[in-house]
Order: structure tokens, then C-alpha cells, then sequence
């Protein structure tokens, strides 16, 4: 688990289009606005080999609160909401 870099940016909305039969799928620019909300905290798990993003999760720290707002993961290509 890895803060997200916007090297990331394209991997997450791959994983955002796999994962539009469950939400509406976040753009390029709505991820890159997460990285740059100062409330939000954002990583993505990666392969320990080739360091590729498999999943994230994006969260808002709010008064001492952290809200999950969004998170998926792709297991064998297949997508898995974490909420």
C-alpha cells in the first residue's frame, strides 16, 4: 500500500471502467482533483513486483473523521467494491 502518484492516474480510470456496473466511473481529472483536496487521503495497493496498481481507496479527513469515499480492487480482472 502506496500513496497514489499521478503516474497512477491511467491504471485507476482502467479500473474505473471495469467498475462502471457499479457506480458512475470517475475521469482522469476527477482522480487527479482527489490528489490535490487537502482533505482527501488516497492510495492504491500494488504488485510487490512490478509496483502496477490492483486497487485504491480515496478518504476525506474531516475533523478527525475519515470518510471512505471510494474503493475498488481488481481481483483476476474482476472488480470488487470495498464499500
Amino acid at each position: 500500500i502506496r500513496g497514489i502518484q499521478p503516474t497512477d492516474i491511467p491504471k485507476l480510470v482502467l479500473i474505473e471502467q471495469q467498475c462502471q456496473e457499479f457506480s458512475a466511473c470517475w475521469s482522469a481529472a476527477d482522480i487527479a482533483a482527489e490528489l490535490d483536496n487537502s482533505l482527501s487521503r488516497a492510495a492504491v495497493t500494488a504488485d510487490a513486483a512490478s509496483d502496477e496498481a490492483l486497487g485504491y481507496i480515496v478518504c476525506w479527513l474531516v475533523a478527525g473523521e475519515l470518510q471512505v469515499r471510494w474503493a475498488w480492487t481488481l481481483s483476476d480482472h474482476n472488480c470488487l467494491n470495498c464499500l
